[in-house]
């Protein structure tokens, strides 16, 4: 994942660097440097699966209203 493919999946899950640096117990200089290191290969994975849970904890939600 590059960068600039990182920083779209972040906006597209509504999250900010400093968020998203403070979810997985990290400075947020650390996630900036991925600008000139490269984006770490388990945050690709980690953002599905993020995703994938914000899709299920939205469909719950739904499904809590019909019990």
């Amino acid at each position: 994942m590059s960068y600039e493919n990182f920083s779209l999946q972040l906006k597209a899950l509504s999250l900010s660097r400093d968020e998203f640096a403070k979810m997985v117990g990290m400075s947020y200089n650390s996630v900036a440097n991925w600008k000139q290191k490269g984006v770490p290969l388990w945050v690709e994975c980690f953002l599905f699966h993020y995703e994938k849970s914000k899709k299920l904890d939205s469909l719950l939600e739904i499904l809590e209203k019909y019990k």
